[in-house]
């Protein structure tokens, strides 16, 4: 491939999930083969849209597949690789040549992530409790992520407080700087039902007795296959029922997918800082607020919805 990265970001976005999809494979069964990533596509017979290769001049229809084959299950392989190096002892599969291998987590998380990820509905029946699990994994492991003195609550819709206002108490209340302060034209109640672009809020406290000048971060969640497109979704439509924080938010921006490093510089410049799959996964051992025994047990429940399908 001779294009410039920003053209190639459909690619590889979609050699994630190709990756994703031999993982499963190995999830399921224990072990994969990179091509079983590919295995739709090669039924479907597009193979050579997503990994074509110049043909030899003469070449075969059987040997064009073949050599696109070859091209996907090394690229697929590659990224597999990449993951591993990435997480090291966190990544719950080996690799031995082109096959795969499941080794089970000790906390599930990543296999938790995988499976929102290729979850086939998030708004039927059990399938909700992939992005309402994933909601509240994110802010935990974001706090995590934060290190010591980080605080958090959950605000995403539907909540346990049911009510945007009641929601956000927990923050107002324990951060001593965040203040409902709703603009002159709202309701102080607030809205009765949403989330106002906002799934979760963190604060970090530095320890000294003053709350003035905390560093606040305002998460979003996506777990859907349109993700990209609610990059924007934290803005001043959370602010207004606020008083102005004296230093500015900064924004998070969390997703069960691996984002692959060109389609993440984009990211990252619209939706603040990113917590993909990756980054969350790594998380689990930066904090104390991810409880294991407190989470093994819903996360394995969860993705059994499709581990087991």
């Amino acid at each position: 491939m001779n294009d410039h990265s920003y053209f190639l970001r459909g690619h590889f976005l979609k050699l994630s999930h190709d990756a994703d999809q031999a993982e499963l494979v190995a999830l399921r069964f224990g072990k994969s083969r990179a091509t079983s990533g590919v295995r739709d596509d090669a039924i479907a017979d597009t193979l050579e849209e997503s990994y074509s290769a110049e043909d030899e001049l003469g070449e075969e229809a059987w040997q064009s597949h073949e050599t696109s084959m070859d091209t996907a299950s090394s690229q697929i392989l590659e990224e597999l690789e990449r993951r591993s190096n990435a997480l090291g002892d966190l990544y719950p599969f080996q690799l031995e040549g082109d096959v795969l291998t499941y080794e089970q987590s000790e906390t599930l998380v990543y296999e938790f992530l995988l499976c929102t990820a290729l979850s086939p509905s998030l708004t039927t029946g059990r399938f909700k409790d992939f992005p309402r699990q994933f909601e509240r994994l994110a802010a935990v492991l974001t706090a995590n992520f934060l290190g010591p003195n980080s605080n958090y609550c959950h605000i995403g819709f539907p909540n346990e407080n049911k009510r945007f206002k009641k929601a956000v108490s927990e923050a107002i209340e324990n951060s001593g700087e965040l203040r409902w302060q709703p603009d002159d034209d709202l309701p102080d109640e607030g809205p009765r039902q949403g989330d106002e672009g906002v799934d979760y809020i963190l604060w970090k406290d530095f320890g000294c007795g003053r709350a003035i000048g905390q560093p606040f971060y305002f998460g979003q969640c996506a777990c859907g296959n349109d993700w990209d497109s609610k990059v924007n979704d934290v803005s001043d439509r959370f602010f207004k029922w606020f008083s102005t924080l004296k230093v500015d938010p900064a924004k998070v921006f969390a997703v069960p997918y691996v984002i692959p490093d060109n389609k993440l510089k984009e990211v990252a410049r619209e939706a603040g800082n990113v917590m993909d799959r990756l980054r969350l996964v790594r998380a689990i051992t930066s904090g104390g607020h991810f409880d294991q025994g407190e989470w093994k047990e819903k996360l394995f429940n969860t993705m059994c919805l499709i581990t087991a399908a």
